[in-house]
């Protein structure tokens, strides 16, 4: 583990930094695909390369990567390669006048023919554990769904296997390609590319969609997609991730549906025939596997039966509204299955009419989306917390204070930010390592929670930088209160992989609406305020307007 491990939002797409200024793709993390034999020899390198190490590539192929490689690191990948059993990660520096001396990780897989992998560059050279992109990416990479990465101009930046099958074409053949001009019929629905950085197309964004994707042999593929946007700590749009599901059987089954016993029982979806008057008449055998009711169980009852609780009446009034007016309904719903897990499914109701046109039956086709929604999960964690201590990171601490803002600004109450630094913090990296040190940042993180208020925030910036927001204050005596808490519970001794450590921290105070109206300015003023804490002999607190003038 390691220090500063707060995720930022994937960096692999070229944009600008947060105050909105242009800046050199090299200066951020970028992912390059390649290929190469036992012995290490480049195969295939991914038009990145020239980018992320100033080599072209062509004389990056055979073992001229190598040649970018600081002389040290030489030996240790050659080994690396030669030693591999499967999975491997190692990590390089390049030669100055690439991109200085920054890590380098290259992760790769085994195979039959040799090795394929990805370079990541950006990392801290004093860390080495996964990049917040890496886990990104594994968490894209480990599912059967259908995945993609996607900057700001619609270019590919990652594409899983499952999405590679789909289009019959290979890692490298996809990359840096713009997805819907070069695997998509003409008129297809789709984002509007290029997203703008400053999120004016963020409210626009189709957040569902489907579109056909065109594999060899002009092979035809309907996709139902789920879109994700990637923010920057300041909420500017980096690209975008698509989770996608192959529904062109399932498709295929709503459009054809008939009471055909054959196709209503092998069917993988679940399926459910009711009357006009919605009681069921029939089920399939995935319906069973899925909800755990038998036919004998659910014959006669009203689909309710599955109900979970999660929506109220005005959602299943909307539901049977557009059924009666357009006679179709689709989107997501929360159900309870026989033994009372709680599972989300898409769920589509179509309404079948006899000869004379009316209304004679019901039927519903649903599947478990579980996998997508664990996807959508644990992308919103890596973007909101942070991967050392699990507190709330920058981006949601902006969240947090932009509603305690508008409601201090309603009730005519206070704001208080309260910036910690711990005092000679270095000191234990230096003397004991990171792994103490991280260990100490995870207790202080537990001890912090512990002096504060539910409705309150704990948020880690980054190294040994915590922020604690104090939300419906009313005045600075109870602001005094708490901040003499947070100092005695660090001045209270540490007891870290068997040994004492005694540590103390400094903290800066700044007040909202006193002070300043936004997150960036009351940071810096408690900065401010923080760094007079640790002139005045450290292990106290002062405020912003202290020191103001």
């Amino acid at each position: 583990m390691h220090n500063d491990t707060s995720f930022h939002g994937p960096e692999l797409f070229d944009g600008a930094d947060d105050a909105g200024r242009d800046i050199n793709p090299t200066c951020l993390s970028q992912i390059v695909a390649w290929r190469a034999d036992r012995d290490g020899a480049m195969r295939f390198l991914a038009k990145g390369w020239q980018r992320l190490t100033g080599q072209a590539r062509a004389s990056g192929l055979g073992t001229g990567w190598f040649d970018c490689v600081v002389q040290a690191d030489i030996a240790v990948m050659q080994t690396a390669f030669r030693e591999a059993g499967g999975a491997f990660r190692a990590r390089f520096r390049l030669r100055d006048g690439a991109s200085g001396s920054e890590w380098i990780w290259l992760d790769a897989e085994a195979d039959e023919d040799g090795f394929t992998g990805v370079c990541v560059a950006g990392a801290d050279p004093r860390d080495d554990t996964s990049l917040d992109e890496h886990r990104l990416i594994d968490v894209l990479a480990h599912t059967a769904l259908a995945a993609l990465a996607l900057d700001v101009d619609g270019r590919v930046r990652f594409a899983n296997a499952t999405l590679q099958s789909m289009l019959g074409r290979t890692a490298e053949e996809l990359q840096d390609r713009n997805f819907f001009d070069a695997f998509c019929p003409p008129g297809s629905p789709a984002p509007a590319f290029p997203l703008q950085p400053d999120g004016v197309h963020g409210a626009d964004l189709p957040l569902d969609f489907e579109t056909v994707i065109l594999g060899r042999g002009n092979l035809r593929t309907l996709v139902s997609w789920h879109c994700i946007v990637l923010r920057s700590r300041a909420g500017q749009i980096r690209g975008l991730v698509l989770v996608g599901e192959n529904i062109t059987l399932k498709r295929q089954l709503e459009q054809r549906f008939i009471l055909s016993h054959k196709v209503f029982e092998t069917a993988e979806m679940a399926m459910l025939i009711t009357d006009a008057r919605s009681r069921i008449i029939a089920i399939n055998s995935a319906f069973t596997r899925l909800t755990g009711y038998t036919a004998e169980e659910t014959l006669g009852q009203n689909p309710r039966l599955l109900k979970s609780h999660r929506h109220d009446g005005q959602f299943y009034q909307r539901m049977w509204h557009a059924i009666a007016q357009t006679g179709h309904w689709q989107g997501e719903v929360w159900d309870q299955c026989k033994d009372g897990r709680h599972y989300p499914k898409f769920l589509s109701i179509s309404t079948i009419h006899d000869q004379h046109g009316v209304v004679s039956n019901y039927h519903g086709i649903f599947y478990d989306i579980s996998e997508r929604k664990a996807i959508e999960d644990k992308l919103d964690h890596l973007a909101h917390y942070d991967a050392l201590t699990g507190l709330p990171n920058r981006v949601l601490l902006r969240l947090r204070l932009d509603q305690a803002m508008s409601t201090a600004a309603r009730s005519g109450r206070k704001v208080a930010l309260l910036y910690l630094d711990l005092d000679h913090f270095k000191e234990v990296n230096d003397s004991c390592g990171h792994d103490v040190g991280d260990m100490m940042l995870c207790e202080v993180a537990l001890r912090l929670g512990e002096c504060v208020r539910g409705d309150d925030t704990v948020a880690r910036l980054g190294g040994d930088e915590f922020v604690v927001l104090l939300a419906g204050i009313l005045d600075a005596e109870a602001v005094s209160i708490v901040a003499g808490k947070l100092l005695e519970a660090i001045a209270a001794p540490f007891l870290l992989d068997g040994r004492p450590f005694k540590m103390s921290t400094s903290v800066g105070i700044s007040m909202y609406p006193d002070d300043h109206q936004t997150l960036d300015t009351l940071l810096k003023s408690a900065d401010q305020a923080m760094y007079h804490a640790k002139a005045d002999g450290r292990a106290r607190f002062r405020y912003y307007d202290q020191v103001a003038h």
